[in-house]
């Protein structure tokens, strides 16, 4: 039951990850920030009213608790509040919002989006189904959840980097390959590190990409 919880909240985090690319792409980043904010918004009304015993009335019922059981499925088992969602918020706005800034391309971001969705996926339920060799800065992690989080990641950062420059009928720089992979790499890196993985590991890879493109006159 505790897997099936995990995987359920693993799908919800790739589905929201993956959702984020296109979303950029067809409306601002003002509007993709407004709509996360409701989004976070929803989620703690959602809390609110559950953790008080609270029932709306009429139809409003039944979205209530569709919400709120949602909301439970993305919870970690040690949380009594959704903060996993904030953070993970957070982390896909703070790096669209420095890719704006910066003027770094979204694909960039995009490629992030997909180390934090899937790597951060394939890593946890890898690891915790087949890890037998634990990393010893953290032993609740395993070289076998990594290394599958890698192995996930990489393609989904390249299909939604390419994504970008397809929707704007740009050619794909072929550097963008392996600034991807490196930053693939210090995502998954920073996933197993102590802290919160949902703004660490996009805020990380983000960096990482948009240091290595800078470094070689790439952005």
């Amino acid at each position: 039951m505790v897997m099936d919880k995990e995987i359920v909240r693993k799908i919800i985090h790739v589905l929201a990850a993956v959702a984020a690319a296109p979303f950029l792409l067809f409306f601002d980043l003002t509007t993709g920030i407004l709509v996360a904010l409701a989004g976070l918004g929803i989620i703690w009304t959602i809390w609110y009213l559950e953790e008080r015993g609270r029932k709306l009335k009429g139809p409003a019922r039944k979205g209530q608790e569709m919400l709120a059981k949602t909301m439970e499925n993305a919870m970690r088992p040690e949380e009594r509040f959704p903060w996993a969602s904030f953070y993970f918020v957070a982390g896909l706005i703070a790096v669209a919002s420095a890719s704006q800034l910066l003027e770094v391309p979204l694909s960039v971001a995009f490629a992030a989006y997909a180390v934090l969705g899937v790597g951060d996926a394939g890593s946890a339920l890898i690891g915790k189904a087949y890890g037998a060799m634990p990393i010893p800065w953290n032993p609740k992690k395993s070289w076998e959840g990594t290394g599958a989080g890698i192995g996930a990641a990489y393609p989904w950062a390249v299909l939604l980097a390419t994504a970008f420059y397809a929707y704007f009928n740009q050619p794909f720089p072929s550097h963008l390959y392996w600034i991807i992979m490196v930053g693939t790499l210090v995502g998954m890196l920073a996933e197993t590190l102590p802290g919160e993985d949902n703004l660490t590991i996009p805020v990380a890879s983000w960096a990482t990409m948009a240091a290595l493109g800078a470094l070689i006159g790439l952005f």
